[in-house]
């Protein structure tokens, strides 16, 4: 299949939100286009600035949980998942995507198969047990798509055609590469714009940032597990990049409280603890000297007792001196 993808960083603190969106198709895109078949939209935000672009015969598929579309464009369908039932309510932020492009691809008439390929490689690195938790979140949204919605009167076809993937930052160096520029590093163009003047200022690589590992800080009640990502800061296009699948040395420092073997942090006790990782980036020396460093991003980790619910106290479970004392911030399981 070919395709053409457009994901944008906007800035969330003016108000912005970042989104990706795919073209695809058995013949060449060349563009974007101005209307959606299918909308998965991850938070309020996505719903009203796309919810208006479906086209007749798409569809929005949503947690259900946790968003509520209102009314669809004349001929749109919306398909809410009930992810908290399919996947379990501590899983709720971490499956709703995994489950939502299972329903996607299912209502595409895209084989399953294909997609459990696709979830193995992406997590082989974490281990057969996430490998199987995540092809079975996926597997839970394919049928419940199949038994509840309605599929896509044009289902893709299916081809033997593979193609390569890549990005536009890729695709430059590459033929940078090809054509013979060798080492390829950022021009910085000081204009005086008094005069009128132009002179060229230091050149710097294309590095990477100093990593964070994300969500920094975490809490949670003991008991759940979170996917953790790792994101840096391209220097020239100052785009927040997901350098996830680099980090290797995962650990933290109170497996009493939190273990993170992996990318999977896994919350044990009440306490706190701190998450650690590895990762190797490009530096962004001045050019033509760009060497790798070794990034060590960390992560706070307050694991706290899960907060007391008014109907805990209706039932007698706890009395109402203990409620003022506890945490707010996570549902009671």
């Amino acid at each position: 299949m070919h395709l053409n993808a457009y994901n944008p960083y906007q800035s969330i603190i003016r108000g912005g939100h970042t989104f990706l969106t795919i073209r695809t198709g058995p013949e060449k895109v060349t563009s974007i286009g101005d209307r959606l078949d299918l909308l998965i939209p991850l938070n309020h935000d996505a719903i009203g600035c796309h919810l208006r672009l479906l086209s007749a015969g798409a569809a929005c598929v949503s947690n259900a949980d946790t968003i509520k579309p209102g009314v669809a464009a004349e001929g749109a369908g919306l398909c809410p998942l009930p992810v908290s039932k399919l996947a379990g309510i501590s899983r709720n932020q971490v499956a709703q995507n995994t489950l939502a492009v299972g329903a996607g691809l299912s209502m595409m008439g895209i084989d399953f198969q294909a997609l459990e390929e696709v979830l193995s490689k992406q997590f082989n690195k974490e281990g057969d047990a996430v490998v199987s938790e995540n092809v079975g979140i996926a597997r839970a949204g394919y049928d419940y798509a199949n038994a509840n919605f309605r599929p896509f009167a044009w289902p893709l076809p299916v081809t033997e055609n593979r193609y390569g993937v890549l990005s536009g930052n890729i695709a430059m160096a590459m033929g940078g590469a090809a054509a013979g520029v060798g080492q390829l590093y950022e021009g910085k163009l000081v204009i005086d714009k008094t005069y009128g003047h132009a002179s060229y200022g230091c050149s710097n690589c294309c590095g990477m940032g100093s990593p964070s590992l994300i969500p920094s800080p975490f809490g949670g009640p003991p008991g759940i597990d979170n996917q953790d990502f790792i994101h840096s800061t391209e220097q020239c296009s100052v785009f927040v990049d997901d350098v996830t699948d680099g980090g290797y040395g995962w650990s933290s420092s109170n497996t009493a409280v939190a273990t993170l073997p992996t990318r999977t942090l896994h919350t044990v006790a009440v306490g706190t603890a701190t998450g650690r990782a590895e990762i190797q980036l490009a530096g962004t020396h001045p050019a033509p000297i760009c060497p790798p460093y070794i990034g060590n991003p960390q992560q706070p980790v307050t694991v706290g007792q899960a907060p007391i619910t008014s109907a805990d106290l209706e039932n007698n479970q706890v009395s109402p001196e203990a409620a003022p004392g506890v945490s707010p911030l996570w549902p009671r399981v």
